[in-house]
């Protein structure tokens, strides 16, 4: 409830007379929590990303069926030599399952080449709107723990713990510093747009 700005005064109360110990167990219990998320958007971003680079071939092209191709042996080729993480090879995966389901959108409709590219480039705008919802709900996430945090007073020792938490995550770092806290993300989304448009 407290990522979602919901806050128990009671509790909070409580929390103000409590332990440092205890203090600091709830501050490890948010940041778990909110670990979880900065995961969920790191995966979202690269496979946004890797999609939408992946489109731009198909734009240059205009043989979705030959970036579908390429895309799935790039993919084989990394996988049978293991340079995939686990975590790489289920985003590759999400890639090369998007792409062929386009292509057989483009098929089964019998679209044109500037059909098709419309069709799917309005396809993935739905994908790109995933990403930014999730984007978004989890910097409010991050803006109701640090309302939470100062409001029950934990802006001492509790507060660095937090901040040096963000900071040593390689998930949080990716996404706290380059994308929530930033406008990196919207001049990048600009940048795409620009891209889509011409």
């Amino acid at each position: 409830h407290i990522l979602e700005g919901h806050f128990d005064r009671t509790s909070m109360e409580q929390l103000k007379t409590a332990s440092f110990d205890e203090r600091l167990s709830v501050v490890g219990m948010l940041m778990g929590k909110l670990s979880g998320l900065f995961k969920e958007c790191y995966r979202a971003d690269k496979y946004v990303t890797m999609l939408y680079e992946a489109l731009k071939r198909y734009k240059e092209s205009g043989q979705l069926d030959l970036v579908c191709r390429e895309v799935s042996e790039e993919y084989e080729r990394l996988r049978k030599a293991e340079r995939l993480s686990k975590e790489e090879d289920h985003i590759w995966k999400k890639v090369v399952s998007k792409l062929s389901e386009y292509q057989f959108m483009t098929v089964r409709d019998h679209l044109g080449k500037e059909e098709g590219f419309a069709a799917v480039k309005e396809a993935f705008g739905q994908e790109v709107d995933v990403r930014q919802q999730l984007f978004d709900r989890t910097g409010s996430a991050l803006d109701h723990t640090f309302d939470f945090l100062e409001e029950t007073g934990l802006t001492g020792q509790e507060m660095v713990a937090f901040i040096a938490e963000l900071n040593t995550d390689y998930y949080r770092k990716m996404i706290v510093i380059n994308t929530i806290c930033t406008t990196n993300v919207c001049s990048l989304m600009n940048s795409r747009r620009r891209f889509w448009d011409s």
